[in-house]
């Protein structure tokens, strides 16, 4: 048997809204049980998407091969993602499922930290310069206009477990190149930055 998983990843368009909401109000997918062993899987694509479904594929027991043009891991648009990691939207807001989201990327991410700690010890990738998935503990953002400081002063209100507004002098600290034009910024709180392709790596 072979089951063939394709990333669509730029046709989301293409998908009718009444059955992504279907999906989404569905209780069949968490109910199903499939035997993940019972088939080899081919995964198209070696990016973000492709390599996550590959990696949950691998937990459930699957033999999987991922097919991609270029080396896996090391091309197309998530080769130069900025790699930050958090549940939210770029207004501020909580992604739909953006928190369960969030804590499978830190399972991948701890997973693809002890693997790459590994191959550094082995001595394997110090000749690139690769030493950490994690580049920064923290995204600052900086705030330009007051309409955007009233929006996210609102949202770290209504989520102070998520975001802090932080003065002009902080922001400046943090982004060494910002500009003297900005208001003040607001700090992600548990947010990650992470080198992709040390990570897909």
């Amino acid at each position: 048997k072979f089951a063939l998983f394709v990333m669509f990843m730029k046709c989301s368009s293409l998908i009718p809204p009444t059955l992504l909401k279907r999906q989404r109000n569905s209780k069949f997918s968490t109910q199903m049980k499939t035997d993940f062993s019972a088939c080899h899987y081919a995964v198209i694509g070696g990016g973000f998407a492709g390599l996550s479904v590959a990696y949950n594929l691998v937990k459930q027991g699957a033999n999987v091969t991922v097919f991609d043009p270029k080396d896996v891991g090391s091309g197309g648009a998530s080769s130069v993602s900025a790699g930050l990691i958090h549940p939210l939207t770029p207004r501020g807001k909580l992604a739909w499922k953006g928190v369960e989201g969030y804590h499978a990327a830190l399972e991948q991410i701890q997973d693809s930290s002890k693997a790459l700690l590994n191959e550094t010890k082995s001595g394997l990738l110090l000749s690139k310069g690769h030493c950490s998935v994690v580049s920064e503990l923290s995204i600052m953002k900086p705030l330009f206009e007051e309409k955007e400081v009233k929006m996210y002063k609102e949202r770290a209100q209504s989520m102070p477990e998520w975001l802090d507004i932080v003065s002009k002098s902080e922001i400046q600290l943090f982004h060494e190149k910002v500009s003297d034009n900005a208001l003040c910024g607001v700090l992600i709180k548990n947010s990650l930055v992470i080198d992709s392709r040390a990570y897909m790596k």
